[in-house]
């Protein structure tokens, strides 16, 4: 276990780690992460206990959180790779699909970001949000997002009320200035 980037991390500074993610190499051989903490006696490394979280089991934490209609959340490791994501299957082999992705690259850099950009998978339009998250030292990214037309769509209704509104209105005092003004011509007739 010497060469795993789990073993590497926790034996330079005998701390806890959470590894990139990697594909298991017993069977079954899913992809996982790895947390890894020495264990200590008396100042001396006895061992280290690993525990290997299946991406999977990350990714079905995520489903059950809901981001609007439509939204949903994904993570994704230090090395931008996908750590959990709800609509990818990560049980066989690594996914960098949002490595070059603005929120990724802005949260993995540690600076929170907000705004519309364009998904890279579904090639479409979307409003997220992303987080830098610090697990173990390790700098990860938490990204909700959703559908721009769907995040927007409460703008939308709320711009066709205002502007049913503001016809109505325009149209009521344009009824209003007709009526005061045969009113004042009939009294400028009588005197």
């Amino acid at each position: 276990f010497a060469q795993r980037d789990w073993y590497r991390g926790v034996s330079r500074t005998w701390e806890p780690y959470v590894s990139d993610v990697y594909q298991r190499l017993a069977a079954p051989q899913p992809m996982v992460v790895a947390v890894a903490v020495p264990l200590r006696e008396a100042g001396t490394v006895l061992g280290v206990l690993v525990c290997q979280y299946r991406l999977d089991s990350l990714t079905s934490w995520l489903k059950e959180i809901q981001v609007g209609e439509g939204g949903y959340v994904f993570v994704v490791d230090q090395s931008a790779t996908v750590a959990a994501h709800p609509r990818l299957n990560l049980r066989a082999q690594a996914r960098r699909d949002y490595a070059g992705a603005a929120p990724v690259q802005q949260a993995l850099r540690g600076l929170a970001w907000t705004g519309p950009y364009v998904d890279p998978l579904t090639r479409q339009p979307v409003l997220a949000t992303a987080l830098p998250v610090i697990i173990g030292r390790q700098r990860w990214a938490v990204v909700a997002q959703q559908p721009a037309a769907l995040a927007l769509a409460p703008i939308g209704y709320i711009r066709t009320q205002l502007t049913t509104a503001t016809v109505i209105l325009t149209v009521a005092a344009g009824a209003v200035i007709v009526v005061l003004g045969r009113i004042t011509e009939r009294l400028r007739r009588l005197n």
